[in-house]
């Protein structure tokens, strides 16, 4: 079982621009995927990267307020992120996936156990 504690991500709407006619990561997008990246490196040592099993994954959301948000709007750049993490080879794997909102915090958190 892998746990982590993670920045709150952006949504689908920021996490993407258009570019020449093209949907690529924005700005905010890449610099998710350098967090996640180094969170990952510091809370994963010693653990075998990436996973290549089936897996199944837990998301607790802890939105940074208390405005009405689609937590599954955080899924794409979560799971995109940590795939990016090596934390496993491809979201693909991942067969269960089951996404909580929480109690609100400052700046927001995601907890992921896999």
């Amino acid at each position: 079982m892998i746990r982590l504690a993670l920045p709150y991500a952006p949504t689908d709407n920021h996490y993407y621009t258009v570019a020449n006619n093209r949907k690529v990561l924005s700005a905010a997008g890449r610099a998710y995927c350098a967090i996640v990246a180094q969170e990952c490196l510091v809370q994963l040592v010693g653990v075998t990267r990436p996973l290549t099993a089936r897996l199944g994954i837990t998301v607790d959301v802890f939105p940074p307020d208390h405005r009405v948000r689609d937590i599954l709007n955080l899924a794409k750049a979560l799971m995109d992120a940590l795939q990016k993490a090596r934390v496993y080879a491809n979201d693909g794997q991942i067969d269960v996936c089951h996404f909580t909102r929480r109690a609100t915090v400052i700046h927001g958190r995601i907890n992921v156990t896999i």
